[in-house]
């Protein structure tokens, strides 16, 4: 029975490997290295047509309508497949009705049920845009998302990601939403409210006209079943008009402020609590990302690792625009200035957020150097708003000649302050001490204030 079934198995992946000799590098994209689950051999050859780059091959219109049918069952039974209870705080498509306009829904993205979170959360069925290939043809994860609906992209062939754009194309004109991870892999850093956004959506969204729903999930720590998922669905924005770079730092900025109004609202562990039974915050680190990885089954560490977008143009600490930074593509009236952060604006940064040199006395090198880059960031805002009110440009873009930064990164800048015993100064959460930002009626997206607003309200965010 046993040689029956590796002859079954052999033949079965001799097949596979054959029809999609075109959509894979090798097998390991589609195992992740590991040898193949049971349920490889049939998901894989039932459902590898999903890999085709041909959306027309992919998508019929029978197959959307099954999907809003299943859609019912999914909203239904979903919340029992959350290992967490979800509350949404804010939903702002509440009273929406499904129109000609399909959406694309980004989310941030940062443990295993986020994906289930957002489809439990929005109002009608949403296409998932998935690159985690293992988990898709090895788990009932993947079946699941199957019944649901998915954009399949390899990421490691060119000709995969650049179909994904036509397949999201080929379902607007079926009016079907999409839900998308701008991000591209789990935001697995200590202090960085989220990664830096691959374009992709905005492009879509450009290309589309389709409006991009922000929604951002905040859960103090999913491996504990007693926390519960924190879920803000956002207002539609329109890029249509926005230059693509500060049209993607913008969709940003929304989920990142939203997560952390959701973190200064909902989170209470503290510094030591976090450390308790560590030695230090990177021992903790290390140890809270190896248990969140083995959750999800056939999870791809290597390629979860290295597929997060890093922007090609990176703008120095200080000085002239090198030749590389003169391909980012700002708006045309963009002007760039540059604010000396020298030892007196160290001694002022300090003092405006009141701090004294007594707090920074028992830092070591590192820590001082990590400290200063997030003090010179908060100084260049404040020079930033300064400018703009004397120079009345309140609409008028500005770039420094500083990595593209923008008031949200501001409270992200304090990085592996490891030694730092004080409970508000938290590297694994921001600082509680930023805002009381409890009142919900209270506006804590600065980054629309940038946008819509004429005039920009004071900035005065303590770290």
């Amino acid at each position: 029975m046993t040689k029956i079934l590796d002859n079954y198995k052999k033949k079965k992946l001799k097949s596979i490997l054959e029809a999609q000799k075109d959509n894979i590098t090798s097998i390991n994209d589609l195992t992740g290295g590991e040898d193949p689950s049971m349920l490889f051999y049939f998901l894989a050859d039932k459902l590898g047509y999903l890999l085709n780059n041909d959306p027309n091959q992919c998508y019929s219109n029978k197959g959307v309508k099954n999907r809003e049918l299943a859609n019912k069952i999914i909203k239904s039974l979903g919340p029992h497949f959350l290992k967490n209870k979800q509350i949404i705080e804010k939903n702002a498509l509440e009273n929406y009705k499904k129109t000609d306009k399909s959406l694309i829904y980004a989310m941030n993205h940062g443990f295993k049920d986020d994906l289930l979170a957002t489809a439990l959360a929005i109002p009608n069925n949403a296409y998932l845009m998935l690159a985690s290939l293992p988990q898709f043809y090895n788990t009932f994860d993947g079946l699941l998302s199957w019944i649901n609906g998915v954009v399949l992209m390899n990421r490691n062939v060119k000709e995969s990601k650049a179909s994904s754009i036509q397949k999201c194309i080929k379902l607007k004109g079926m009016n079907v939403d999409k839900i998308i991870c701008p991000e591209g892999v789990w935001n697995k850093t200590p202090n960085s409210l989220m990664l830096p956004l691959w374009r992709g959506t905005v492009l879509l969204s450009k290309e589309t006209g389709e409006k991009i729903v922000p929604i951002s999930h905040y859960i103090e720590d999913s491996l504990d079943k007693s926390k519960k998922i924190y879920t803000i669905i956002d207002e539609p924005i329109d890029v249509s008009l926005l230059d693509e770079v500060i049209a993607t730092d913008y969709l940003r900025n929304i989920i990142a402020t939203n997560y952390y109004y959701l973190m200064e609202k909902y989170g209470q562990d503290t510094y030591q609590n976090l450390l308790e039974g560590f030695s230090n915050s990177r021992e903790y680190w290390e140890n809270y990302l190896s248990r969140l990885s083995s959750v999800p089954e056939r999870y791809d560490l290597s390629t979860e690792t290295s597929s997060d977008y890093i922007p090609k143009s990176y703008l120095s600490f200080h000085g002239d625009i090198s030749t590389s930074d003169k391909e980012v593509n700002y708006p045309l009236n963009a002007k760039l200035i540059d604010f000396e952060f020298d030892d007196k604006a160290f001694k002022e940064t300090l003092e405006n957020l009141q701090y004294s040199e007594d707090d920074i006395a028992n830092m070591n090198q590192d820590e001082l150097m990590a400290f200063k880059k997030g003090l010179e960031k908060y100084y260049r805002i404040l020079c930033w708003e300064k400018y703009r009110k004397e120079n009345s440009c309140s609409d008028l873009p500005v770039a420094f000649s500083y990595p593209y930064e923008s008031p949200i990164n501001v409270w992200e800048s304090i990085e592996n302050l490891e030694e730092n015993n004080n409970d508000s100064k938290d590297i694994c959460y921001a600082s509680e001490n930023l805002e009381e930002n409890n009142n919900d009626s209270k506006n804590i997206s600065y980054a629309r204030q940038l946008v819509k607003e004429e005039k920009l309200n004071n900035f005065q965010r303590r770290f």
